[in-house]
């Protein structure tokens, strides 16, 4: 299954990951609120998952163009297919939960997210391909090509995955 991951904000974040062979196929990242996903990322997409924003308290400014995003980024993909949705509090229990980390070391930021990610992908998925003259000379690891943005954007992929897993086995 490929999914889609997306992680709108001030720089975007998106992430192509094939769910079946646990490996990222492409990723990117663009700011503002053009829509600037290769359209063959959706065309190999069996689903699409965008971290929705939500504000809790004071509500930063950054949160408020994250919304404007994703809603500009949801209303252009909805033309095109069905939008799943998950709140980074979501996207931060299925991961703890996945990882069976204890309540002291639960994912609660994007650095923590990355090292449940590499908890979940096994040794060496984080190195990054060696690339000589513009060319790849040596593969990296199943995650490695993912930058900041990317990792949230992976982060929402893996933990929409890991929820239909979840809830197919209860079915």
């Amino acid at each position: 299954m490929m999914v889609l991951g997306i992680d709108p904000g001030m720089t975007t974040g998106w992430v192509s990951y094939d769910a079946s062979e646990r490996q990222v196929v492409r990723a990117g990242q663009f700011r503002g609120h053009e829509h600037d996903i290769p359209e063959a990322a959706f065309w190999d997409a069996d689903a699409i998952v965008i971290e929705r924003p939500v504000a809790h308290g004071a509500t930063r400014p950054q949160v408020v163009e994250c919304a404007f995003v994703a809603g500009h980024l949801c209303g252009q993909i909805g033309e095109l297919d069905v939008v799943h949705e998950l709140t980074r509090r979501e996207v931060c229990k299925i991961l703890t939960d996945a990882c069976s980390l204890p309540t002291e070391d639960r994912v609660r930021n994007d650095a923590t997210a990355w090292a449940a990610l590499k908890l979940l992908h096994g040794d060496g998925c984080d190195q990054r391909p060696r690339v000589k003259g513009g060319t790849i000379v040596e593969e990296g690891g199943c995650i490695g090509m993912v930058r900041s943005h990317e990792r949230a954007a992976l982060a929402v992929a893996v933990a929409w995955h890991l929820r239909q897993k979840e809830e197919a086995g209860k079915g």
